[in-house]
C-alpha cells in the first residue's frame, strides 16, 4: 500500500493521449481555469492530443513567433526558449534537444504539437482529465485537478489565499477592494472568553464578530469571485473537524456570510480560484476525474450547497494509479464481501489518506440517491485485499 485515488491508467502524470474513440471537437483546454479559445480545435492523432501552439502559449504571455523561410516556431518566455518545425519529432527546448510522442503538425496554418511538449517546453503542470476530455495546465508547476461538475481545477486554500496565518501574526490584504492594503492581526483563539485582540483589521479589534467560534486556529484573505477585487476573509474554527467561516470587510463593518450548512473539512478545503469550494469531507478526487457529492458555489456574498455525482457509477470498473498526492482522507473497512449501501453507519474503520496506496482496481461505486454526497468504492489492492472507502466524517 502507497498512495490513492487518481487516474485513468493512460500512464503516469503526463501521458495524455484521448481515448481513441473520443472526438476533438469535445476537448476543452484549460489554462491556469480559464479556457484557451482555438481557431484550429486540437487533434487526435495516434491517441496522443495535439493542440495549437500560439493559442496555448500567447495565454500563457509568451511570445510565438513563425519563421516560413526555415519553417520554425519559436516560443519566448522568460528564460525559455523554444523551437519547434513542423514534422519534426524533436523540439528544442533552450538549445537541448527533446523527443515528441508524435511529430508536430501544421493544419490550417497553424503548428500543432503534443500535450506532454507543453509541459516540458515551460515546466508547466498538465493533468489529463479523461472522464471529461479536458486538458488542465498549470503555469506554476502546481498540478491542477479536475472536477467532474464545472470542469475546474481546484488549489488547496494556503496556495491561493493573498494571506495566510496560522501562528501569531500580521498581514496584508485589499479585504474591501478599494486599491489599499488592509493590515490584518491575527492571534490563535482557544476559548473566546474574555479574549480580545484575535483578529484586528486596520488597529480596530473585530474579535466580537467571532464570538459564536469556540477557537480559531487561522486566518486567510482570498479572492473566491475573480469577478470582484474584494477579498473574503475565512477564520477556521478548529476542532476534530474544522469549520471555515466566511466573512466579507466594506472599510468598517466585518459581516460573516451566510450560508446553507458550515464548510466543514479535515485537512483541506479547495477552491477553484472562481467561486466553487470542496472540503475533503465532501468528496472522492482522482487525477483524470474529480468525483464530489457535494460542493459549495459562492455569488454575491452568499453560499449555495449542492450536490451532485450520481454519474460517477458509470466509471467502474476500472484500475486507478495515483500520480498527484492530494492528501484527502477517508474511512477504509477491510471487507471480502461487498453489501453496497451498506457502510455509512459503520462504527468501526480505519483512518486513511491518499498516500497510502499506490494502485487498486476500482471494482464498484455505490451512492446514496437520497444523499448524493455519501459515496462507497469498493476496491481491491495490490496484495489483493479488497476494501470499501467512504468519506472520512468525524
Amino acid at each position: 500500500m502507497k498512495k490513492l485515488l487518481s487516474a485513468l491508467a493512460v500512464s503516469a502524470l503526463l501521458v495524455l493521449g484521448a481515448a481513441a474513440s473520443a472526438q476533438a471537437d469535445d476537448i476543452t483546454v484549460m489554462l491556469d481555469n480559464e479556457a484557451v479559445e482555438f481557431d484550429q480545435q486540437p487533434i487526435i492523432t495516434d491517441n496522443r492530443t495535439l493542440v495549437p501552439v500560439r493559442a496555448v502559449f500567447e495565454k500563457a504571455g509568451a511570445l510565438v513567433e513563425w519563421d516560413q523561410a526555415s519553417l520554425v516556431a519559436t516560443i519566448t518566455k522568460g528564460n525559455y526558449t523554444i523551437r519547434i518545425s513542423p514534422d519534426s519529432d524533436v523540439m528544442y527546448k533552450n538549445g537541448r534537444s527533446i523527443a515528441l510522442d508524435v511529430p508536430a503538425q501544421i493544419i490550417n496554418n497553424r503548428i500543432l504539437i503534443p500535450v506532454r511538449a507543453i509541459s516540458e517546453a515551460m515546466d508547466f503542470k498538465v493533468t489529463w482529465n479523461g472522464y471529461l476530455t479536458t486538458v488542465l495546465i498549470s503555469t506554476d508547476s502546481v498540478p491542477y485537478r479536475a472536477f467532474a461538475g464545472v470542469k475546474r481545477g481546484f488549489r488547496d486554500m494556503r496556495d491561493i489565499a493573498d494571506l495566510y496565518i496560522e501562528t501569531d501574526g500580521k498581514g496584508f490584504s485589499d479585504l474591501d477592494g478599494d486599491g489599499s492594503l488592509e493590515t490584518i492581526e491575527f492571534k490563535k483563539m482557544t476559548e473566546n472568553e474574555g479574549q480580545d485582540g484575535v483578529l484586528v483589521i486596520n488597529g480596530t479589534d473585530y474579535t466580537s464578530a467571532l464570538s459564536h467560534m469556540a477557537s480559531a486556529g487561522s486566518v486567510a484573505a482570498i479572492n473566491i469571485n475573480n469577478a470582484s477585487t474584494d477579498r473574503q476573509l475565512v477564520v477556521v474554527e478548529n476542532g476534530d473537524v474544522n469549520t471555515a467561516h466566511f466573512f466579507t470587510f466594506d472599510g468598517s463593518a466585518l459581516t460573516e456570510c451566510e450560508y446553507s450548512k458550515p464548510v466543514s473539512f479535515s485537512t483541506r478545503l479547495l477552491f477553484d480560484e472562481k467561486k466553487y469550494i470542496l472540503s475533503d469531507l465532501h468528496g472522492f478526487l482522482f487525477t483524470d476525474i474529480m468525483v464530489t457529492g457535494s460542493y459549495y458555489e459562492f455569488n454575491d456574498n452568499d453560499f449555495g450547497y449542492y450536490r451532485t455525482g450520481a454519474s460517477v457509477r458509470e466509471i467502474a470498473p476500472r484500475t486507478l494509479t495515483n500520480v498527484y498526492d492530494d492528501g484527502m482522507l477517508y474511512r477504509m473497512i477491510v471487507t471480502d464481501k461487498y453489501d453496497e449501501g451498506a457502510y455509512k453507519n459503520a462504527a468501526t474503520y480505519e483512518k486513511v489518506y491518499s498516500q497510502t496506496f499506490e494502485t487498486f482496481n476500482l471494482l464498484n461505486i455505490y451512492v446514496d440517491d437520497n444523499d448524493p454526497s455519501y459515496f462507497e468504492f469498493y476496491i481491491e489492492m495490490e496484495d489483493g485485499t479488497k476494501a470499501v472507502i467512504m468519506p472520512y466524517t468525524a
